[in-house]
């Protein structure tokens, strides 16, 4: 195994432990951050499509990550909604995946998935980040897990038949175990520290 697999393992479960334990409290900052990184992709691209100088480039990604960063900090009900899009994709994906449909099955599956729960989460934003947080980290931990350990195959979910059955029941528990911490933390937070 190769060091950039293990350390991406170990990124991967990490960021994927802490969004299922701590998204609430730290949902403002990761997304910010998380927009932070598209908006300096965009202006990095931006730059380049402009001027061939490095130096523009590493300005308009500095640029378009700070305002996308801190549009995404201060919108964070936007964020809310896509984190919803984000979430009800992943689920669709995972039940579509246990299901065993076609492509184009999955493919609609997913759409609506994201489409309802992004819908949802604008109404009912702290339990759906609460459970979107827990859930997506599940995925990421059980994601990181299977890089380093790829023989496992009751922890990929994309492996059919029983495998997958069984992997999908562990994402749940996880994702379970993240949502039931984080709603008995969430009152000891303060509203400040969180959202």
């Amino acid at each position: 195994m190769s060091a950039e697999v293990t350390a991406g393992g170990l990124i991967l479960i990490v960021v994927g432990l802490a969004n299922m334990f701590f998204g609430y409290l730290i949902f403002r900052v990761l997304l910010a951050l998380n927009f932070a990184v598209i908006g300096a992709a965009f202006g990095a691209a931006l730059g380049a499509s402009i001027a061939e100088s490095d130096a523009i480039v590493v300005l308009c990604a500095i640029l378009g990550g700070l305002i996308l960063g801190a549009l995404a900090y201060f919108l964070w009900s936007f964020g809310v909604f896509l984190m919803g899009l984000l979430f009800g994709g992943v689920l669709g994906a995972e039940l579509s995946r246990l299901l065993g449909a076609s492509d184009t099955t999955q493919l609609a599956i997913v759409i609506i998935g994201a489409a309802v729960v992004g819908l949802i989460a604008l109404l009912l934003r702290k339990p759906i980040v609460i459970i979107g947080t827990a859930f997506t980290g599940a995925s990421a931990v059980l994601a990181g897990v299977n890089l380093l350990a790829p023989d496992i195959a009751i922890l990929d979910r994309a492996a059919g038949g029983t495998n997958g059955v069984i992997a999908f029941a562990i994402w749940v528990v996880l994702g379970l175990l993240g949502t039931l911490w984080q709603f008995s933390r969430s009152a000891r937070w303060r509203a400040s520290d969180a959202l």
